[in-house]
């Protein structure tokens, strides 16, 4: 009786230690246009002068403002992997970038999350 119920006890535990696992995340940031970028918003510069990168599900839109002139929008698709993406512009070529906390380099660029 005492071994049944130590070895249900086992069982249980491994269960646990099963499921635990099982529920957590593995650290990853997602695919092609991962969420992760989704809805944000970055900013590189400083009053009258500045460069804005919004991401969607799988797309981008970069806009540079000096004074009161803004360039045309430059748009494309993304990749991202949780730490680093690609940037693939509609016009043509790409640019890679990378992510950490609320730091995105882009080229020699420092974008601070909004």
């Amino acid at each position: 009786m005492k071994a049944t119920i130590k070895v249900l006890g086992i069982i249980a535990l491994l269960a646990m230690i099963g499921f635990s696992m099982a529920a957590c995340d593995d650290g990853g940031g997602g695919g092609s246009g991962s969420a992760s970028l989704a809805g944000t918003t970055w900013k590189y510069g400083s009053g009258s002068s500045y460069a804005t990168i919004a991401f969607s599900t799988s797309t981008f839109r970069s806009v540079t403002v000096r004074g009161n002139q803004q360039n045309t929008p430059i748009t494309g698709k993304y990749t991202f992997n949780g730490r680093s993406g690609v940037l693939d512009y509609d016009y043509g070529g790409t640019q890679s970038f990378s992510v950490s906390g609320n730091e995105l380099t882009l080229g020699s660029g420092k974008y601070i999350k909004q």
